[in-house]
């Protein structure tokens, strides 16, 4: 299924020449964000599963079949990811890294989940029922979309991945335009995504609470030096990585030396 969220660049054309897809086109006045199209596919699809594919990604030919192969038999799996091959362009430079999920990211990670991103949207594939029962992509948001939707569906089913990369996913420095590069309006989202789901941040531990900090304040260095935004704000996100690491290290030293007491 192709969702054409008012496309300039031929898709149309081209898509009507397939005749083994379903096409749907959003025309240029109706066109309300990445989410709103991601959810007219997700109420227009049939199948028992379904994945994701954004227009600047690209699957491996493999990836559906092993992802299925191993949902499919385990019924207490909801959502089963995979790794990605991140294409970084920085400046004249092109270079390719792979990133293979963290092995503790699976099972029930209800917890987990609220201070880490496991997978982005296009490594995902997640039964169809489990889906729609979250209520589907949050159409207020333009940022941070799979992590907020991770976060419910987490709370409600286990997780899973295949251990391989299978996406290509295009990390264009270069381009002001992006969504990944606007800085400020991903910091409205921040907030936007603790406030929806304020009580469940605040059952985090002690421990969690510092872990979704370095998360944020991780994501905050690189979101603001691809969008230029440094100076005295990007000192400040230096220094909240330092007293970060004075508080945690610590912290863990004494978690570590209890096990031996306790």
């Amino acid at each position: 299924m192709v969702v054409d969220d008012a496309s300039t660049d031929g898709t149309c054309s081209y898509c009507k020449t397939l005749s083994d897809i379903i096409y749907i086109r959003i025309g240029p006045g109706e066109s309300r964000g990445g989410n709103y199209a991601r959810n007219i596919g997700v109420k227009e699809a049939k199948g028992d599963f379904i994945a994701f594919c954004d227009d600047d990604d690209i699957w491996l030919p493999q990836k559906i079949e092993l992802q299925y192969n191993i949902i499919s038999r385990n019924l207490d799996i909801g959502l089963i990811y995979c790794g990605r091959k991140n294409i970084c362009i920085v400046g004249k430079d092109k270079y390719m890294i792979d990133i293979l999920p963290d092995k503790r990211n699976k099972g029930d990670i209800s917890r987990k989940i609220m201070y880490a991103i496991p997978c982005l949207t296009s490594t995902i594939m997640v039964r169809s029922f489990v889906l729609k029962d979250v209520g589907l992509f949050d159409e207020n948001m333009g940022f941070w979309q799979e992590y907020e939707l991770l976060i419910r569906i987490a709370q409600k089913t286990k997780f899973d991945f295949v251990d391989q990369c299978l996406v290509y996913y295009l990390c264009d420095e270069n381009s002001k335009t992006r969504l990944t590069n606007k800085y400020y309006e991903w910091l409205s989202t921040v907030r936007y995504v603790y406030v929806k789901h304020k009580e469940l941040y605040e059952r985090m531990s002690l421990f969690e609470k510092i872990m979704y900090k370095f998360m944020v304040v991780s994501e905050r260095k690189n979101r603001s030096k691809r969008a230029g935004v440094e100076g005295l704000k990007y000192k400040r996100i230096i220094s909240c990585y330092y007293l970060s690491f004075v508080i945690v290290f610590p912290f863990l030293f004494f978690r570590k030396i209890q096990k031996y007491y306790v």
